[in-house]
């Protein structure tokens, strides 16, 4: 809304300065009509990027989890790492090696991206809705809904 009114001033005082045959306030009014329409259009062709991005992670996060979880868990297990320590002889507890540490942290990883991901389809979904900058952001997908992370038995 705000940029079409500015392009709607830019615009009048360009026919004005025209038909009052002042070039100087019209080729004033033409830069600022230009950039009026340049902005906009530079911000929602960004945007257009932010969301194609949003979309993957919104697509891929749940298995991508669920996949580094069970990684993690099969990669750090005691069965896995006693199996291939046959030459290195391992004492004490897994808990003590940081299995449930690098589990955690992967999670905290997964929690963090997800809430990066819910704070931009918010304020994507605000400023699209809004009337001063609704014509440079563009909508975000109907699919695309805020991630609620399942807690795990």
């Amino acid at each position: 809304m705000l940029f079409g009114i500015l392009a709607a001033i830019g615009l009048l005082s360009a026919v004005a300065a025209l038909v009052l045959k002042n070039w100087v306030v019209f080729t004033a009014s033409l830069v600022f009509l230009l950039l009026v329409v340049i902005i906009p259009v530079g911000i929602y062709t960004s945007n257009i990027g932010t969301i194609a991005e949003l979309e993957a992670f919104y697509v891929a996060s749940a298995e991508n989890f669920q996949i580094a979880r069970d990684d993690t868990a099969s990669y750090l297990s005691e069965e896995v790492i006693l199996e291939s320590s046959h030459l290195i002889p391992i004492t004490g507890s897994i808990e003590k090696m940081g299995v449930g540490q690098s589990v955690a942290d992967r999670v905290q990883e997964y929690r963090d991206s997800v809430n990066a991901y819910n704070s931009a389809i918010a304020r994507y979904k605000a400023y699209k809705d809004s009337l001063l900058y609704g014509i440079a952001y563009p909508s975000v997908p109907d699919h695309m809904r805020l991630l609620i992370i399942e807690s795990v038995e």
